[in-house]
C-alpha cells in the first residue's frame, strides 16, 4: 500500500508548479516592461506603507487584477498564502513585546494594543506585496518578463541567468521530490520528525552532484551553439503608448501617491 506524501514532498512540489507556472504561454495586456516596473514599484509601496490602508487598497487592486487578467487563482493564491504563513510566524511576538496601551494579558505577558497594530501592519503589507507582485509576473509569464527585462536594457547575461533559473527550479524540485521519496521508501518503520530529517539530510551530497552534473552539461550546451557569447543588450522604447499601458501607469501613480499620503 502506497504512503501519503510527506508535507515536505508536498511543499516542494507546490512550489515547483509555480514556478512553473511562468512558463505558459500568456497573452499580455500590458507592454511587459511597464509591467515589470508597475510591479516593482507598487510591491515596495506596500511594503514601506506606514498605515494598514494603502496595504488594503494594494490588496483589494491585485485581488481586481486577478479575475481581470484571467490569472490562474491557485498559482496567485499559494504564494500569498505562504507569505501570509510566514509573516504571521514573525509577527506573533509584536502583540506582547511592542510598549503601549494594554487590552491584556496572557500569563505574564501584557498584550498592547500598539503591538497587536504593527502585527496587523506586518501582515498586511508582507502579503499585499507579495500579491501584486505575483499577479503581474504570472500575467506576463517567462516570455514576457524575458523581453520586459530586455527592454530594460537589462545585461543579457543576467537575463539568461533568470530564464534559467524560472526553467531549472521545477526540474531540481522535482529531483528533490524523487529522492526524498525513495529515502522514505526505504524507511521500514516511521520513526518520527527527527529520524525522517536525518534520513533527508543525506541527499544533500548526492542533489549536489546532481545538480553540479545538470549545469556543466547545461554549459557546454550553451558554448558549444555559442549561446550567450558576446551578447549585448538592446535597449527599446520603454513606453508603448497603448490607452493599456496608460491607465496601468495612472493606476501605479494613484497606488502610489495614496501610500505617500496615508
Amino acid at each position: 500500500m502506497p504512503r501519503d506524501k510527506s508535507l515536505t514532498v508536498m511543499f516542494l512540489e507546490e512550489v515547483g508548479e509555480v514556478v512553473e507556472a511562468l512558463n505558459y504561454e500568456h497573452k499580455n495586456i500590458f507592454s511587459p516592461q511597464i509591467t515589470i516596473i508597475s510591479s516593482i514599484i507598487l510591491a515596495s509601496a506596500a511594503s514601506f506603507s506606514r498605515t494598514i490602508f494603502s496595504p488594503l487598497i494594494i490588496l483589494a487592486v491585485s485581488i481586481i487584477l486577478t479575475l481581470l487578467l484571467k490569472v490562474d487563482v491557485r498559482h496567485w493564491v499559494k504564494p500569498v498564502l505562504f507569505a501570509l504563513f510566514i509573516s504571521s510566524l514573525v509577527s506573533i511576538p509584536l502583540p506582547v513585546i511592542v510598549q503601549g496601551k494594554p487590552i491584556g494579558t496572557i500569563g505574564p505577558l501584557t498584550v498592547t494594543y500598539e503591538g497587536l497594530y504593527q502585527a496587523l501592519q506586518l501582515v498586511l503589507r508582507t502579503i499585499a506585496a507579495s500579491s501584486i507582485f505575483t499577479v503581474l509576473v504570472l500575467h506576463l509569464g517567462l516570455r514576457g518578463l524575458m523581453k520586459g527585462l530586455r527592454n530594460l536594457g537589462i545585461p543579457e547575461r543576467l537575463v539568461m541567468l533568470v530564464e534559467l533559473f524560472v526553467k531549472y527550479i521545477p526540474i531540481f524540485l522535482r529531483d528533490v521530490c524523487n529522492m526524498i521519496v525513495a529515502r522514505e521508501a526505504r524507511m521500514i518503520v516511521r520513526g518520527g520528525i527527527k529520524r525522517t530529517w536525518r534520513s533527508l539530510s543525506t541527499i544533500v551530497g548526492e542533489l549536489m552532484l546532481r545538480a553540479s552534473q545538470r549545469a556543466w552539461r547545461l554549459e557546454m550546451a550553451l558554448r558549444a551553439r555559442n549561446i550567450g557569447v558576446g551578447e549585448k543588450a538592446v535597449r527599446v522604447k520603454v513606453f508603448s503608448g497603448t490607452w493599456k499601458d496608460i491607465g496601468l501607469m495612472a493606476l501605479t501613480a494613484i497606488l502610489l501617491t495614496a501610500s505617500l499620503i496615508m
